[in-house]
């Protein structure tokens, strides 16, 4: 009788193991799965990315970055409405990866470990904070601009640049001067703004 109660209990010992086997088995696949389409390695650290990297991907410096995350007055920790939080430099590095260039949230989870889920929510929390804590400056301003300011305005560039219709500014304000580029020419040069 004792053999018989060891010999089950030896059975029931092994079935459990291979049940727990199994589920850990499901959940190592489960996991690989859901990091296959991350980047090797997880997140990338941001503050070790070099100054040409920053400029490539984001358009500023990690140093820039820092200090625009505290002027415009970020609170410490962007949390969407889903709990998921990051850093104001992360939540804003982001935000500004996002606007650099078109880009498919499948490669920016590659190349930043950044779930696509997080990286489009904490974009669209930070472009929230900042355009509900920024949006008085983004009004058209009639007190500073006036008519006879705008004509002067308008004058000035017609002068510089011998535009036949009236400008008075520049949408994106992106006119700016450069030689021709040897690298990443059609992030500076487009082929339709050109300075005269």
């Amino acid at each position: 009788m004792e053999r018989e109660i060891a010999l089950l209990h030896s059975e029931a010992t092994e079935a459990l193991e291979r049940i727990y086997t199994a589920i850990l088995e499901d959940e190592i696949e489960q996991e690989e799965a859901k990091m296959g389409r991350m980047r090797p390695g997880g997140k990338v650290d941001l503050a070790r990315l070099g100054s040409d990297i920053w400029m490539q991907k984001f358009r500023f410096t990690w140093a820039e970055v820092t200090e625009l995350a505290a002027v415009l007055d970020l609170p410490a920790d962007v949390v969407a409405e889903n709990s998921v939080r990051e850093d104001r430099v992360t939540a804003l590095a982001m935000l500004l990866r996002r606007l650099a260039y078109p880009a498919r949230s499948s490669d920016v989870e590659m190349m930043f470990g950044w779930e696509r889920s997080r990286f489009s929510r904490i974009c669209q929390t930070t472009a929230s904070l900042i355009y509900h804590h920024w949006r008085h400056l983004l009004r058209f301003d009639p007190t500073r601009l006036t008519a006879s300011k705008l004509q002067q305005y308008a004058e000035a560039i017609s002068n510089k640049c011998a535009f036949k219709v009236p400008v008075w500014g520049f949408i994106d304000g992106t006119l700016r001067k450069v030689a021709h580029p040897i690298l990443n020419q059609r992030i500076l040069y487009n082929g339709w703004k050109q300075i005269c």
